[in-house]
């Protein structure tokens, strides 16, 4: 395009078949960029005459296709057209927020021989096209590792994908969630979940058979009228330590309610490395209890960590918790520290902790006023 905007145009000239079928070596398409490309593009012409999958030769190029990403854009047409010549895809990641049914993904999934991934998007939820899309995945259940939705399961899938390793759902909507209460995923390792009540999780957690080793947990703000009122943490954590004793990573709000629990989640979770910790309420949040729970009850195996907050720490209570760290700690690791901190990150603030950063108590530190960049369970 760059060429062709300045004047200098290499296709007024009919060019020759290539010598070598490189294309033939595709295992990954992204249907949106592709049509964004040929609807945009005076070099892809062809493209628009002829559907990519009817164009001579489509077949052999695309039989081994492992990876598609498609989007609203991607016609129905289409789909159903990779579903009779690509049946070799193990990821598949959808995103039709402005379309409620389309048919071709549900053709596309259904002619699969080894999918193992799938990550779906609906930006309204459909629950007729849900439900034939769960009962189509349920179809794979025995090779379903990966699964991402944005929205609350509308029949029993879970309890169906007995080998699924990795679960997240992001729901937009307070809900009903009655489909996860008592579904069984006894091989899961990674649950990420948004909007989901502490209640639902806790006893969806104790059905995992004590394989999770990674859990990021994002809380909504509920209404009083709502079917799952605001409650406290205090089941949910205590459904984690009681049912995963082999988790690394934690990312979970927290309460002054919450801290007791947390204790008790320290001291039975001996293999947690990493966790994040949001507190973004407008309560006074007590970091002294929390930080002298860590220090005192923290496995030797937790040093990183990510804090969450809107109100002040004082600098006396971060030297404190270094010092009783440094005291009580041997064994840990230097502390790998990122604050996001909706408040002014002082220069006293940065003094404090390149005091700590050299005498070894901590490894690094970064402050970021507003989450921005932030990735879950990356600390370098």
């Amino acid at each position: 395009m760059e060429l062709y905007n300045n004047g200098i145009d290499l296709f007024t000239n009919s060019c020759e078949r290539l010598t070598y079928n490189y294309i033939s070596f595709c295992r990954n398409l992204c249907l949106s960029g592709l049509s964004q490309i040929i609807y945009t593009s005076h070099i892809a012409e062809p493209f628009k005459r002829d559907k990519i999958h009817r164009i001579t030769g489509a077949e052999q190029c695309f039989s081994e296709l492992e990876y598609l990403y498609c989007s609203t854009n991607t016609s129905q047409e289409i789909l159903e057209g990779f579903s009779t010549i690509s049946r070799s895809i193990k990821k598949l990641e959808f995103d039709v927020s402005q379309i409620h049914y389309n048919a071709g993904i549900i053709k596309l999934i259904e002619s699969q021989r080894n999918l193992n991934y799938l990550s779906g998007n609906l930006g309204k939820k459909d629950v007729s096209f849900c439900k034939v899309l769960e009962d189509t995945l349920i179809k794979h259940a025995n090779n379903i590792q990966y699964l991402k939705i944005s929205w609350e399961p509308v029949t029993k899938i879970l309890s169906y994908l007995g080998n699924l390793k990795s679960l997240e759902i992001n729901s937009r909507h307070i809900t009903n969630w009655d489909h996860l209460v008592n579904a069984s995923t006894p091989n899961l390792k990674i649950l990420r979940t948004q909007n989901i009540p502490s209640k639902i999780l806790a006893n969806f957690i104790k059905n995992t058979k004590g394989h999770l080793t990674e859990i990021s947990i994002q809380f909504p703000m509920y209404d009083r009228e709502d079917k799952y009122p605001g409650e406290n943490n205090n089941s949910l954590i205590r459904s984690i330590y009681e049912n995963c004793l082999k988790l690394q990573y934690l990312k979970l709000s927290i309460n002054n309610d919450d801290i007791a629990e947390f204790e008790k989640l320290f001291i039975n979770c001996q293999h947690l490395d990493g966790l994040i910790l949001n507190n973004s309420t407008r309560e006074n949040f007590n970091w002294v209890d929390l930080f002298n729970s860590l220090t005192r009850s923290a496995p030797a195996s937790l040093y990183k960590f990510k804090f969450i907050f809107n109100g002040d720490i004082l600098l006396s209570t971060f030297s404190s918790f270094f010092d009783n760290w440094k005291r009580n700690r041997k064994d840990s690791k230097p502390i790998l520290l990122k604050i996001f901190y909706r408040m002014d990150f002082t220069q006293n603030h940065k003094v404090l902790f390149n005091e700590y950063k050299n005498e070894g108590i901590i490894k690094t530190f970064s402050y970021d006023p507003a989450e921005f960049g932030f990735d879950e369970f990356e600390w370098t």
